[in-house]
């Protein structure tokens, strides 16, 4: 009988051994594995947005590169120089927008490209609703202008009938061009 009692203790001992070994051994690594595959998951999602991403910046690469640069670029037409086609453009758009610049002047474009850049400053004195319209119709002109300064002082109104404050204004404007004229 001595040998029955012990036979318990043994598989009771065996069996707690092994919960010991799964608790201790394959539990962790089972957690291991779980994390490992969900680690791996993840980044092959952002693998395949970046795949997705070198996509459509190549497909956007290949769009900018076919699209025409007749409306983004100022060429000279007609033997004119492209500083007078942007001088006319800005006298069109002030026209539209009711105001008058009171001076036009040369001016040293402050952007940092490789290509040509005309650069104007423009001066004048209008209500700030009109001097908004103008600034919109700049930015949104085609081929682009652009405004890159712009210094701003309140002033008296001198007998302008608005209720917006009078303001004296000098933007320098500049429009990106070839160096030569296409012929």
């Amino acid at each position: 009988m001595m040998y029955g009692r012990s036979r318990y203790p043994a598989l009771l001992l065996t069996c707690a051994l092994l919960t010991l070994a799964w608790i201790g051994l394959v539990e962790p690594a089972i957690a291991w594995k779980r994390d490992i595959l969900r680690e791996a998951t993840r980044a092959e999602n952002i693998y395949l947005q970046l795949v997705s991403g070198i996509r459509a910046l190549e497909h956007d690469l290949q769009a900018v590169q076919s699209a025409p640069v007749e409306d983004v670029i100022w060429r000279a037409s007609d033997g004119r120089a492209v500083v007078l086609e942007v001088q006319a453009a800005l006298g069109r758009l002030a026209q539209d927008t009711g105001v008058t610049f009171s001076a036009v002047s040369p001016a040293q474009s402050e952007l940092g490209m490789d290509a040509e850049v005309v650069a104007l400053t423009l001066e004048l004195r209008a209500p700030l609703d009109r001097i908004l319209s103008l600034v919109k119709a700049i930015e949104n002109h085609e081929p682009p202008l652009i405004v890159e300064a712009a210094a701003i002082r309140r002033t008296s109104g001198l007998g302008a009938d608005t209720d917006q404050p009078v303001l004296q204004v000098s933007f320098r404007v500049a429009a990106v061009t070839f160096a030569e004229p296409v012929r």
